[in-house]
């Protein structure tokens, strides 16, 4: 029971995170993408935009969590700040995905996550001694499946971010 207490705490403070930093941004970018602009810089400039708003937002709470000591634990911060910047990559790339008007490759992407952090919370939980963090590993390595998994199925390279990119993704994430 205390597991799954930090757990969901853990998963409400992913959520807080995932709300705060993406400011819409990742349904700009699925709506600039489908809309025919350059995927190239459309997503290299809302992931530079998610990269930087997920830091700030992250490094106060990690700094906030410290303080109050709120897991009661030295390692499951560092899990969630890992966690935090790998879903908002996952999220960036799946609405990328979607974009490119793919979605369907979505639904199968969502569901092999969801397996993975089944598979590996009770792996860890059953054979290392981190039973709290089990469950949240299996959040780690299911995000970073989904990660690698869509880099693979998109035809995406980093370019340099434009402002006028920035711009137009703000502009619409304000509506989103």
């Amino acid at each position: 029971p205390a597991e799954l207490g930090i757990y969901f705490l853990s998963e409400a403070y992913l959520n807080i995170i995932s709300v705060g930093s993406s400011f819409g941004i990742n349904g700009g970018i699925e709506k600039r993408i489908s809309g025919g602009k350059d995927s190239n810089t459309v997503f290299s400039t809302g992931l530079s935009l998610l990269v930087v708003s997920t830091t700030v937002i992250s490094v106060i709470t990690f700094i906030l969590i410290s303080i109050f000591d709120v897991f009661q634990s030295d390692t499951i911060p560092i899990y969630l700040a890992i966690a935090v910047l790998l879903r908002a990559f996952s999220l960036a790339l799946e609405h990328a995905l979607r974009g490119k008007l793919r979605v369907g490759e979505t639904a199968s992407l969502r569901l092999l996550r969801q397996l993975i952090w089944l598979s590996v919370s009770i792996l860890a939980y059953e054979t290392l001694s981190i039973k709290s963090e089990a469950l949240i590993l299996g959040l780690i390595f299911g995000n970073l499946v989904m990660v690698l998994f869509c880099i693979y199925k998109l035809d995406i390279s980093l370019v340099m971010p434009k402002m006028s990119t920035a711009k137009s993704l703000w502009n619409y994430s304000r509506y989103d």
